[in-house]
């Protein structure tokens, strides 16, 4: 709340007020106050407290007070409405303290801009407690080409599998830095990316120059603007800017044009897109005309990007940056704190840093405060990231600007109108449009949009603005009553709409245009298909497209809106076991099964754990097999959380430690057998924990510990064996004692395959490894959709959760 010092006429009248009405008492005062602003107490137990209200009438000089406190002092002690009449009333104005003026003016604008509401936000956020610095870019999308974004997104894209578009890094400095360095400053951004909050930031700290001279910050809403009657463009803005100035501390207009003419303003505009598009000439006349008439002042205009097609003279254009990582720390931990509950803040980026589709949703500052607002509330951010995506897409399309008042303009409205038939037929197609173009009509036609752009290989992530134009041309001429002659203009005003609107499509660079996150693409997508469902679609899209990583989130997506999913289960079942059917992989199955089942480990979740450590350890396959390990080792991750949910785990056996302890020496005695460096040591954390494994591992004691075992299980014949290899093993390690190694490997090869059924060292074809790589992916897809919010038959599941990783005959 803002605080300031009361003025000193003002401050005796209160004293002896206070000293006639309530005889000095602040106990009958207290009791008053809360009679007299009983709604304002909200739960607490005084409006003013009995603390404060002593020290202010016993100081001996005029104290700071809360704003609002001395407002309420004011309308009981002096009957008047406010402080400010109080002041306009009874205080002297002969020589009025400029100081003061400000300071109170301060306190006003602290107010406006010091508190943020959004949403469903049940209450006000202090702006200081949770504000996070934001960052603009000098390199303006609209202007990049299209290479440079090509090259940022083959780099993305080698190091993961969804694309990013946070192409703003470059070039990109502090907002109130850049106040600083440019007078003159237009500020573009997609929707909620936080122009508001970096306008309303600017006006609470950037109050001196770089001189140390006072600036008088003035912030002014477009959509406001317009009230101001005036006779010209330029005294309009005149007009709202000493009335914004004033309307707090009444009776000094002189001044604010001084402190015009003098230079002394920074004149924040904010919101230029919200300007109807009858007014947006008259604005920008304005606009021009002020900057000329104070061309001494600094100037800030904020504007949606799309909205943006007017260049003011000597203005430098800036684009707000998504928030990097640091920012979204920041925010989320200023967020928890504000909110008292600041361990909830490590917990929230855990869950986004596992899910890249949240955290790129999280560069966005008014999706993030959606994250952690829902989060708040108990939602599970990943089984309920498909209620996130309903949510963030009807936030754009609709609740941002509901919730704050903002009435856009019809689609058709900036069409150049000639002559009155063209005014009324422009009208008619307008109301076709208000009727017809719902949000759900928007929804269909992105999902269309997107539809197409995947169902090409590999799928589109970019159009040229005519492909839109057609894409939208090729939906709406089937509306009724629509007007054919004017397909093409109409389609490139709806493609405005959609870009300046809403921000889920925009110019990414010059004429070339992407869904603003890869997730909104995806999102669509799966619309598209669920909209459209059929047995013979879904066969169609698992049978082309389950195999494609691209796809997996519209996947899961599907898998959390269908009613149930047991028939999309089988589909992605039968397209595993297609996987697998060479001989070399159903031969690698039936072993998977054998060694499970005689190591005491039935079940899913261990067949998973066995596949997922062969692929660095001689169980069955050649560790130096190309496979990658990852959605093997989260496949078996998954599958054991599953099985705990079930009350299905089954704890590691002697003899399964023994099968994992030999895998582990034969591995090293094949690696020093070719005088190569063993990785087992640079292990990640899911191995080294599995395997308890360590960065110097010591062959011999684990052939003990394994000796120790096969005693225990009364293995004695495998017992001898071991102990005969413990006498024969090398001491050195080389090349000159790689034969040595070689020998020793193999005599153990043989001991494992005769009498544990391991250490095949099998070698896989370039297909199966490829085969058992999407075999490990399509399964962990299946895992992932039976642990999300989704719905299937109780029987179903747990068969097919018990016979995962099996072949048929053995099911």
């Amino acid at each position: 709340m803002s605080a300031l010092k009361v003025d000193n006429e003002i401050f005796e009248l209160l004293k002896k007020s206070y000293d006639v009405k309530f005889n000095g008492s602040p106990s009958d005062l207290i009791k008053q106050l809360n009679h007299q602003f009983n709604n304002d107490t909200k739960g607490k137990t005084n409006l003013i407290s009995d603390k404060t209200i002593r020290n202010f009438f016993k100081a001996s000089i005029p104290p700071i007070i809360q704003l609002k406190n001395l407002n309420y002092l004011c309308i009981v002690l002096l009957d008047v409405e406010s402080y400010q009449e109080a002041l306009e009333k009874y205080a002297s104005k002969n020589n009025p303290d400029l100081e003061e003026i400000l300071q109170l003016y301060w306190a006003y604008l602290n107010e406006i801009c010091g508190k943020m509401q959004i949403l469903d936000m049940t209450q006000p956020v202090d702006f200081n407690n949770i504000f996070t610095k934001v960052k603009v870019s000098k390199n303006i999308r609209k202007q990049r080409r299209f290479e440079e974004i090509l090259e940022i997104l083959n780099n993305i894209e080698s190091n993961n599998d969804y694309l990013t578009q946070n192409l703003d890094e470059q070039e990109c400095i502090n907002g109130l830095d850049a106040v600083k360095i440019y007078s003159k400053l237009m500020v573009l951004g997609l929707p909620g990316s936080g122009k508001t909050t970096l306008s309303k930031h600017i006006a609470m700290h950037f109050r001196k120059d770089e001189s140390g001279r006072t600036l008088v910050p003035i912030y002014l809403e477009f959509k406001k603007i317009i009230q101001y009657e005036s006779s010209s463009n330029s005294s309009m803005l005149i007009n709202a800017i000493i009335q914004e100035f004033t309307q707090y501390i009444n009776g000094y207009e002189k001044i604010v044009q001084g402190f015009l003419e003098q230079g002394k303003c920074i004149i924040l505009l904010d919101g230029l897109d919200e300007v109807r598009k009858k007014d947006i000439n008259l604005v920008r006349q304005g606009i021009d005309s002020l900057v000329k008439q104070y061309p001494k002042n600094r100037f800030v205009i904020t504007c949606r990007i799309a909205a943006n097609d007017y260049v003011f003279s000597d203005f430098r254009i800036v684009e707000i940056a998504d928030f990097g990582k640091e920012q979204i720390n920041r925010f989320v931990n200023n967020w928890f704190l504000n909110h008292k509950k600041p361990e909830q803040a490590e917990v929230f980026l855990n869950k986004l840093s596992t899910n890249p589709y949240l955290e790129d949703l999280s560069k966005k500052p008014l999706l993030l405060t959606v994250l952690c607002m829902v989060f708040e509330k108990g939602f599970n951010l990943n089984k309920e990231r498909l209620t996130l995506y309903d949510n963030a897409v009807d936030i754009l399309l609709e609740r941002w600007d509901s919730s704050r008042m903002i009435e856009r303009d019809p689609i058709l409205s900036d069409e150049k109108i000639t002559n009155e038939h063209n005014i009324e037929q422009s009208i008619r197609r307008d109301e076709i449009y208000r009727e017809k173009f719902t949000t759900r009509r928007k929804k269909n036609l992105l999902a269309n949009i997107a539809y197409n752009a995947y169902a090409q290989d590999p799928p589109q992530r970019f159009w040229e603005k005519w492909e839109l134009e057609q894409e939208i041309r090729t939906y709406i001429q089937n509306f009724s009553g629509i007007d054919m002659e004017n397909l093409n203009i109409d389609s490139q005003h709806i493609l405005r709409a959609i870009e300046s609107n809403y921000g889920l499509i925009v110019e990414q660079a010059r004429n070339k245009y992407a869904f603003s996150h890869l997730i909104f693409q995806e999102y669509f997508l799966a619309q598209y298909i669920l909209e459209n469902r059929t047995d013979e679609l879904l066969r169609e899209i698992v049978g082309k497209h389950l195999l494609n990583q691209q796809w997996r989130e519209v996947f899961l997506i599907i898998a959390g809106r269908l009613s149930n999913i047991d028939f999309l289960l089988k589909l992605m079942l039968e397209r595993a076991k297609i996987l697998v059917k060479s001989d070399a992989l159903q031969e690698m199955l039936i072993w998977l099964n054998r060694i499970t089942t005689s190591s005491g480990v039935q079940s899913s979740s261990w067949r998973a754990f066995f596949l997922s450590v062969n692929l660095t350890i001689d169980i069955y396959l050649d560790h130096n097999n190309k496979i990658e390990s990852h959605f093997a080792q989260q496949l078996a991750a998954n599958l054991r959380s599953l099985n705990k949910e079930r009350r299905k785990i089954i704890p590691r056996t002697p003899q399964c430690q023994i099968i994992l302890y030999l895998a582990i020496i034969i591995t090293l005695a094949f690696d020093f057998a070719s005088n190569s460096e063993s990785n087992l040591g640079k292990a990640n954390e899911y191995l080294s924990y599995n395997l308890d494994l360590s960065e110097n591992i010591d062959i011999a004691e684990k052939l003990k510990i394994c000796i120790k075992i096969a005693e225990e299980l009364q293995m004695t014949n495998l017992k001898n064996k071991l102990i005969n290899l413990e006498q024969s093993l090398p001491v050195t390690i080389g090349v000159n004692s790689v034969s040595t190694w070689i020998e020793w490997a193999n005599n153990l090869r043989e001991i494992l395959t005769q009498d544990l059924d391991i250490g095949y060292g099998k070698k896989l074809s370039e297909e199966d490894c490829m085969n058992l790589e999407n075999y490990f992916y399509v399964n962990n897809l299946v895992v992932e959709c039976l642990r999300g919010d989704t719905y299937s038959s109780k029987d179903l599941r747990e068969k097919e959760i018990d016979k995962l990783l099996l072949i048929s005959e053995n099911i």
